[in-house]
């Protein structure tokens, strides 16, 4: 599928309906209000006043997670940290015309701040060139691995299966979709003919509906527990062609023992040395011989899902994001 096809596809999945709500708000001036500030609605009046009342403490120190809390704390800017998970501006670029306000939205309320985290260092970067006055520093997300329950062995099938778990109303997994079912799969297939694709995740019938019925391809939708298909996968290959970020997805898939196969922007964030703890390439050739190989050797896969499952042990624990957070907090006081 080529490039224009794949983002005219996108832009005729439901994507700006679930993501973008001022469609379904009535009346014109809270459509605009959405328009031009992306999921303000989120934070009704008497929150913010509580929060007025709270940061009267002249010691109080707002921390506000995730980029659209930003709304609710301007007011506070030199009291305040604003945590960033992502950047619309990179990853819905163009997508949409709703991304086009989402983007001047992001930009403009981020220069309202004068400290920022970020999730890694190269999502710090990005954002410390849109707001060269803001002080940004990387605070990773922190994993707590005993919610997760690794698998002792994996399962024993009658065929191999090449998985991908995600939101696929979200631009980066989309693409990865498409990219998984237009280009990597077919080759896949081609080397390993008994093998099996499945898609698991939010909205995946409804916004990859011309897949459905695929021979040897299955896709479901809004399950109510997403962890049984990641044991259910020999190898999760998520490859997007951009997202910013630190991917959930490949967290859980290291933590749950699913043995994995990304590229640069599936492993943001998390210091993945190729072979070791996963396979690791950008280019579509290098994707598919990483799979073909996970896929006939049991032995390698083993040890790489035990190596990723100590990586994220190691690298994912609380104590240094929170010095780092308390650094943060100590340039507001």
């Amino acid at each position: 599928m080529q490039a224009e096809s794949v983002r005219e596809a996108f832009d005729a999945s439901q994507y700006a309906i679930s993501c973008f709500p001022y469609w379904g708000r009535r009346g014109l001036r809270a459509r605009w209000e959405s328009f031009r500030r992306p999921s303000s609605y989120l934070y009704h009046d008497d929150l913010r006043a509580k929060l007025d009342r709270v940061m009267t403490d002249p010691s109080a120190i707002l921390h506000l997670e995730h980029n659209w809390a930003g709304w609710i704390g301007t007011a506070y800017k030199d009291r305040a940290v604003l945590s960033m998970l992502s950047l619309y501006t990179v990853d819905l670029e163009g997508t949409s015309l709703a991304a086009v306000s989402t983007h001047w939205a992001e930009r403009r309320l981020l220069r309202r701040y004068r400290f920022i985290t970020t999730v890694t260092p190269e999502l710090g970067e990005r954002v410390q060139r849109l707001v060269p006055s803001a002080t940004v520093r990387a605070v990773p997300l922190t994993f707590d691995t005993s919610l997760y329950q690794f698998a002792a062995t994996q399962q024993t099938r009658e065929y191999p299966v090449v998985g991908l778990i995600g939101s696929f109303h979200w631009a980066p997994s989309f693409l990865a979709a498409r990219r998984l079912l237009d280009t990597l799969w077919p080759a896949i297939k081609q080397r390993v003919p008994d093998a099996r694709l499945l898609l698991v995740g939010r909205d995946a019938k409804s916004i990859l509906e011309a897949d459905v019925g695929r021979p040897d391809v299955e896709i479901l939708e809004n399950v109510p527990d997403i962890t049984p298909y990641f044991y259910a996968m020999d190898v999760m290959l998520y490859a997007p062609e951009r997202g910013t970020g630190m991917k959930i997805k490949v967290i859980e898939a290291f933590a749950l023992g699913t043995p994995v196969v990304t590229n640069e922007s599936g492993a943001e964030g998390i210091p993945i040395v190729d072979g070791t703890h996963a396979g690791l390439a950008n280019d579509n050739q290098g994707l598919v011989d990483r799979t073909v190989s996970l896929l006939g050797d049991p032995d390698r896969r083993e040890q790489q899902r035990i190596a990723a499952r100590q990586l994220i042990e190691t690298q994912n624990r609380p104590g240094e994001s929170l010095d780092r957070l308390e650094e943060m907090y100590a340039l507001c006081a």
